[in-house]
């Protein structure tokens, strides 16, 4: 005596040994489809799964019938809760250890086989790797376009607030007020700063005036070895005289500016930070290592994706912003990290000129 492969029950040794009647058909018909198929009974096992489901789930089909439906796509209670809607989709882990996403589709059988389910589905990572690429540009378009105007209306009344505020440093040299002053003129000039940063998206690396790259890096960095000491962080810098370049200076303080502040902000207190900018042959360098506790192999495969950031208040633009920087003057951007062995990260772009290595380097610690 066979067994219906859907119900369990007995059926005349002249029907297939697999299923009653008609149905033997339609696991025929099934087996041909493209998209992943499964029939799961009224108990939550799995009476039958095509190729494709076999191929997507990464199990024989001989290990999927029989199986129960929740050990290797969803519960069966979601799929009844799925049953009837245009989609739904899950994520569900394979034995490679790769995880997707599938939509599902799920409809109920004949009612000659009350609580039996058909459940079509497939793989939709792709799709939605593509959409979230698409949200990504969409939200950079829109930070572009608002950007602009946002850092004028915001640079012109700290710009002067600075010119005034060091008039009044100079005119209180030495005194408690002029203390005072003077750091809140260094929070302006780090706020300055910080607009810089995120101010130089579409900018050129290059300029047609000459400019003192060395200079740039050195200003960012004193600006923000104020921040670097109240948390406790050494800072300690590098920085190789350089001859002047047709580099734009906005766009150094910006790549120093984000790449210190990363740093900092992975830091605890008594670590060290260290930056180093210099010309190696034909290529401006600048680099920042630190202390801090590194990045999980899954973080450093992301940590330059536009908006993704591990940090509470994080933006997720720092990173990408180098590295569109570096691209677009055909340079690069290199992070080396693990965890416990803090970060390294250097930026290059090539300066087109023989200019050489030369001159003093200044190396300070705090």
């Amino acid at each position: 005596m066979a067994r219906c492969v859907l119900c369990a029950a007995g059926v005349d040794s002249s029907t297939s040994a697999r299923l009653c009647g008609a149905h033997e058909i339609c696991c025929r018909v099934i087996d041909a489809l493209p998209t992943a198929v499964l029939m799961v009974r009224a108990d939550g096992t799995i009476a039958l799964a095509n190729p494709r489901a076999a191929e997507l789930l990464e199990r024989p089909r001989e290990v999927l019938e029989g199986a129960h439906v929740g050990d290797v796509l969803v519960p069966r209670a979601d799929l009844d809760e799925a049953r009837g809607r245009s989609r739904s989709t899950a994520r569900i882990a394979l034995p490679s250890g790769r995880e997707i996403d599938v939509g599902l589709a799920v409809s109920d059988l004949e009612v000659d086989h009350p609580g039996c389910l058909v459940c079509a589905f497939q793989d939709i990572t792709p799709t939605l790797r593509l959409q979230e690429e698409r949200d990504r540009l969409m939200k950079l378009a829109t930070v572009g376009e608002v950007l602009p105007s946002i850092l004028h209306e915001l640079r012109n009344p700290l710009s002067a607030v600075t010119t005034a505020l060091e008039l009044l440093v100079e005119d209180h040299a030495g005194g408690a007020l002029g203390a005072e002053l003077h750091g809140i003129l260094g929070e302006i000039r780090r706020a300055l700063l910080c607009l810089d940063g995120i101010g130089v998206v579409g900018r050129d690396v290059r300029s047609s005036s000459l400019g003192a790259i060395d200079h740039a890096v050195r200003e960012c960095c004193v600006v923000l070895d104020a921040r670097a000491a109240r948390s406790g962080i050494v800072l300690e810098v590098d920085i190789a005289s350089m001859p002047l370049l047709r580099i734009d200076r906005g766009v150094v303080r910006a790549v120093v500016f984000n790449l210190l502040m990363n740093a900092l902000h992975a830091c605890r207190e008594g670590d060290r930070v260290r930056v180093i900018a210099r010309l190696e042959r034909d290529e401006l360098v600048i680099g920042v290592r630190d202390q801090g506790p590194g990045m999980s192999p899954e973080v450093l495969a992301r940590c330059t994706e536009i908006f993704f950031t591990t940090k509470r208040s994080g933006s997720g633009l720092g990173l990408p912003l180098c590295v569109q920087l570096a691209r677009s003057a055909g340079g690069s951007l290199h992070v080396e990290s693990a965890l416990g062995r803090g970060t390294h990260v250097t930026w290059r772009v090539p300066v087109g000129l023989d200019a050489e290595d030369g001159g003093e380097v200044e190396r300070w610690s705090k």
